[in-house]
């Protein structure tokens, strides 16, 4: 994790994802740290419309967040607390998946342009950026 004012830090991490009883719902497990129990946040990729990309990430609290599958990743661009937040998840093979998120903040845009003909654009603080290459292990045989 970076970020414009600390050193980097690392948290480990894990991704569980898996076919569910439910025709186009699929776990989604991130697991932050080592204590995999309180680490654990147990979200669920639902399929929206497979043709056009859209998915939505379920939290499971009343939050659920729309998704788009573009080319080989799946981006999710969202706004919360005065944060605005992008997550990108990259399928790189088989066996590699990264994760990458982008954090800034909504409260005070550099809001330029906006005469004439010319757009108005608001561009925000960027505070950090996170990420993570994750890698397919083989499950021990149970």
């Amino acid at each position: 994790m970076y970020s414009s004012s600390k050193d980097p830090a690392t948290i480990p991490m894990k991704i569980k994802n898996f076919a569910t009883d439910t025709v186009g719902v699929y776990g989604w497990f991130l697991i932050y740290g080592e204590d995999e129990e309180s680490g654990t946040r147990p979200y669920y990729l639902k399929e929206v419309d497979q043709k056009n990309g859209h998915y939505i990430v379920d939290e499971k609290n009343s939050i659920v967040l729309d998704s788009y599958m573009i080319s080989n990743k799946l981006i999710s661009d969202f706004e919360v607390e005065g944060s605005t937040i992008t997550s990108i998840y990259t399928l790189i093979d088989e066996n590699t998946l990264t994760f990458e998120i982008i954090a800034g903040n909504s409260d005070a845009p550099h809001i330029t342009g906006g005469k004439d003909d010319i757009s108005a654009v608001s561009a925000y603080l960027v505070r950090g950026y996170h990420y993570a290459e994750l890698k397919r292990i083989s499950e021990p045989d149970k």
